[in-house]
């Protein structure tokens, strides 16, 4: 009955996902912006994460808890970088299978380093699956003007990286349930803690760039420029490095429902196989994905794509058995 509660809140988690990853892919338009956001969604999570430490009372850390944190954190960092760029160039269920193609190899990890099972059922769910995802990824034939007609190899070499770090992530997560089996708010603290460092770097890398390409001009018209960034639109600000309101907004809800995500599948995995726990939560994202993308975003649906919804949940389906 809890594993139940979990599922559903994770599906809950999982609209905010969307909808707010969408949204901030749109308004990250250059390296600076996109560290500056990484540093405060990341940060965010952490803080969150320390205060379910806090909770739990300051239990389970050891070093394998921090090095196994420290790991998925690479991951994530990863994840974070495809997820957000790829999504520009595809629908976003397309990016949404992708990450979801990441249990495909958590399973097949599990099924040699867990001795978790994987029968023929498992493989010809692993094929359904690559064929929903072929067929997610076409277009209306009478394509709006500014939509694109394919997706470019940039996006596609994206949807890649998405799937192999999603994969690092949730083998590592799984490590951690089985292997370590500690304090899951530790695990999740340290995993968010050490991506927003890693963020960090690269944002004072980029802003060090910045001032030495544009310290002269800086300097000469300092004053200038001050009264320009005050009559600065949200997207003009964040396409300069800063965050406007709807990226405080989207970090904010992002780390909270990324946080609360990792946490549940954490502790569910110390109880539930790897090939039932990713595959329902993969199928409650397809679901949610589905919707909130023909709903909010206005995405067209070609009857290839409803076939491919359909072909990705018997998938999941086949692989949970």
């Amino acid at each position: 009955m809890l594993a139940v509660l979990f599922f559903v809140i994770i599906a809950v988690m999982r609209v905010i996902q969307s909808v707010g990853g969408k949204r901030a892919s749109i308004e990250v338009k250059e390296m600076k912006t996109f560290f500056c956001y990484g540093v405060y969604y990341e940060a965010l999570a952490a803080v969150i994460g320390l205060i379910s430490v806090a909770i739990t009372g300051f239990k389970g850390l050891n070093a394998p808890t921090v090095i196994c944190g420290a790991v998925t954190a690479v991951f994530l960092m990863i994840n974070f970088y495809a997820s957000l760029n790829a999504v520009k160039g595809c629908k976003l269920i397309v990016s949404a299978m992708a990450s979801n193609g990441g249990m495909l190899i958590a399973c097949f990890v599990s099924s040699f380093w867990f001795g978790e099972s994987i029968g023929v059922l498992q493989y010809i769910g692993l094929v359904l699956f690559l064929a929903a995802a072929y067929l997610l990824s076409s277009v209306p034939k009478a394509a709006e003007v500014g939509e694109k007609k394919k997706i470019s190899k940039g996006t596609w070499v994206l949807l890649a990286v998405v799937m192999l770090s999603e994969g690092g992530v949730e083998v590592s997560q799984k490590y951690f349930s089985v292997r370590v089996g500690g304090n899951s708010a530790w695990f999740s603290f340290f995993m968010f803690a050490v991506s927003a460092a890693i963020m960090a770097v690269g944002l004072i890398r980029e802003t060090i760039k910045g001032r030495g390409l544009n310290g002269c001009l800086i300097a000469e018209s300092g004053a200038e420029n001050l009264a320009a960034d005050k009559k600065a639109t949200g997207g003009e600000k964040a396409r300069k490095g800063g965050l406007n309101k709807t990226l405080y907004i989207c970090g904010a809800l992002l780390a909270t429902a990324v946080f609360v995500v990792n946490l549940l599948i954490t502790e569910l995995g110390k109880t539930i196989n790897t090939v039932v726990l990713f595959p329902v939560s993969a199928s409650i994202s397809i679901c949610i994905t589905v919707l909130v993308g023909w709903i909010v975003y206005k995405e067209k649906l070609t009857a290839k794509n409803i076939v491919g919804v359909a072909a990705g949940l018997c998938a999941v389906i086949l692989l949970a058995i």
